[in-house]
């Protein structure tokens, strides 16, 4: 009885658990095509993934929309080769990126600010 309730209780920590890491709501893992328009607190940006002649291309831009110090960040993590990000640094600043990935069909972009 005592085992049961333990494991039962472990189980529910490692549900809530991973209930609250696995949703990250500036963080799009995409196939392409797709494409997203995510704002958060500070920062906004848009992309597109498309798929050609066996590459993944990911481009769009990101805005610094903060009155404060700091920046807006979309950073691409492909699930083959290096993660690429962009940066835009300044209130109004808006910065367009374009990054190809040889193989990949499919990447996580996640928008983040660093205020």
């Amino acid at each position: 009885m005592t085992r049961r309730i333990l494991i039962s209780a472990l189980s529910s920590v490692v549900v809530a658990a991973g209930l609250t890491l696995g949703v990250a709501p500036t963080a799009s893992a995409a196939t392409c095509p797709s494409s997203s328009s995510p704002k958060i607190s500070g920062a906004e940006a848009q992309w597109t993934l498309s798929c050609s002649g066996g590459k993944l291309k990911v481009y769009g831009w990101v805005e610094d929309i903060s009155v404060f110090d700091g920046c807006a960040n979309v950073r691409i993590t492909p699930e083959k080769g290096e993660a690429k990000a962009a940066k835009a640094c300044g209130s109004g600043e808006r910065e367009q990126f374009s990054f190809e990935f040889p193989g990949a069909k499919k990447a996580e972009v996640r928008l983040s600010t660093d205020s």
